[in-house]
């Protein structure tokens, strides 16, 4: 069965995957318990845009072989493949959730990317930022991750262009509660839910007195307005 293995390894370098899945199969059938043949194939089915049994078969080999590196790396590789499957569906919780798992096993550049990829989409560029940071001290010459780090970083540009805009607004209109619940909003929408929080709360305290005031108000009519009987 180490010839079918070797032969699968050469079919995967040569990216004739249907071979090399074959071949696999052929090994996990004599040996169920061959770890890195289970990573391997994982591995196959991850260019075969066949992430979920990737992840299946990724965590059968680790199972087997938790302490074979490869094998933790292959495990890796088909949760970030995965992820990157539930970013296309748009499902943001599972990606973020998938590529954290991943850089569990291994720190690797792919699922970096796929965490900021969904962190972007979420609007939560500071994090994003980060995260293609070490996508890219990881894979400096990946065309795709190079990409997706100058999308993010125009991304950041112009939040923090909209910020200034903002407290310029504020600053210019000290008095008024509206600049500050605007920039309370943005800040939410980036997940920077603590100086978002204390915004409104800002605000809301210089809209009480007016409140107040007129609360006031309303009562003086409602005395003045009775009749003596």
């Amino acid at each position: 069965m180490n010839a079918a293995y070797e032969r699968a390894g050469r079919a995967c370098n040569e990216e004739r995957y249907d071979d090399a899945e074959r071949e696999l199969r052929r090994v996990i059938a004599d040996d169920p318990k061959h770890a890195r043949a289970h990573g391997m194939l994982a591995y196959v089915m991850t260019q075969l845009d066949r992430s979920e049994e990737a992840v299946a078969l990724a965590r059968r080999g680790f199972a087997l072989a938790p302490k074979d590196k490869r094998v933790a790396e292959d495990l890796a590789l088909a949760l970030a493949a995965h992820a990157w499957t539930a970013l296309e569906e748009r499902r943001l919780d599972a990606a973020e959730a998938l590529a954290e798992e991943a850089l569990h096993y291994d720190e690797i550049a792919e699922a970096w990317s796929a965490m900021a990829s969904s962190l972007s989409l979420r609007d939560r560029w500071s994090e994003a930022r980060v995260a293609i940071e070490k996508a890219l001290a990881l894979a400096p010459d990946d065309g795709d991750i190079r990409r997706r780090a100058e999308t993010i970083a125009r991304g950041c540009e112009l939040v923090d262009e909209t910020e200034r805009q903002l407290d310029a607004e504020t600053k210019e209109k000290p008095n008024d509660p509206a600049p500050l619940f605007a920039k309370a909003d943005f800040l939410f929408r980036l997940g920077r839910l603590d100086e978002s929080m204390l915004l409104h709360a800002a605000g809301g305290a210089m809209t009480r007195p007016e409140r107040s005031k007129k609360r006031r108000r309303v009562k003086k009519k409602r005395r003045t307005g009775r009749k003596s009987v």
